[in-house]
């Protein structure tokens, strides 16, 4: 007969080495559902580990890369957290990722060039040689479009900014040559389009702050308010 404590420490031992593996590959999953990723890479830990069937996370790191939130791809996602209190029913049931609470947590997405263009030729269906360029002081896009046969140059300035925990792109200047906006779309540009809406967002929160970079935009997101989610 094997002792009830022998097996008390063998199913620790179990936990401790199965456990974090295990739910991080659930999470993982979740999270390349919510983004549509195919590389994402997350890491929990709770002592013991035990906890983690309760939904109890103690750290939790998380990175997802080729995503997408809302209208926009996004390069990079970083997440990093502390005392998460996970909804395990949701997640088991619904497969539905519901953080119910959390002492901390921060996520940032890198987008890039690459991904503003792909927006702009989403977007711009009319529009040819599309360039975008990102500096510290914004964007700028350089693009050409064909108008009753005469070649139109466009040059489109602007920024990323949040609103209410959303995230929007700002166009702060543009220039047309030999058209009207009307003629070649231009217009769905024009003013604050909304990119990426915080109900986009895999978990509950609000962009806070944009950062421009060469070459690219850091977005912050700020889950601060969780501590108070219940």
């Amino acid at each position: 007969m094997i002792p009830g404590n022998f097996m008390r420490q063998l199913l620790l031992f179990l936990s401790e080495l199965f456990l974090p593996r295990i739910i991080s590959s659930t999470l993982e999953s979740k999270l390349a559902g919510e983004t549509g990723s195919k590389a994402v890479e997350v890491n929990v830990s709770s002592q013991p580990a035990l906890k983690l069937l309760a939904g109890r996370i103690e750290t939790v790191s998380a990175t997802v890369r080729g995503g997408r939130w809302g209208k926009i791809a996004v390069d990079k996602i970083s997440l990093a957290g502390e005392d998460f209190r996970l909804d395990m029913g949701k997640l088991g049931e619904e497969g539905k990722l519901r953080l119910n609470s959390a002492k901390s947590y921060s996520m940032t997405g890198e987008f890039t060039e690459k991904n503003l263009l792909d927006y702009i030729r989403q977007e711009g269906s009319r529009l040819e040689d599309i360039k975008v360029r990102i500096t510290a002081e914004g964007i700028r896009a350089t693009a050409s479009a064909k108008v009753f046969g005469k070649k139109a140059n466009i040059t489109i300035e602007g920024i990323m900014v949040s609103h209410e925990g959303s995230l929007y792109l700002r166009t702060t200047k543009a220039q047309i040559e030999n058209a009207v906006p009307g003629k070649i779309g231009l217009e769905k540009f024009f003013g604050d389009v909304q990119l990426v809406k915080r109900s986009d967002l895999p978990l509950p929160g609000g962009f806070t702050d944009v950062t421009f970079e060469d070459g690219k935009i850091i977005v912050t997101v700020d889950g601060s308010s969780l501590r108070e989610t219940k």
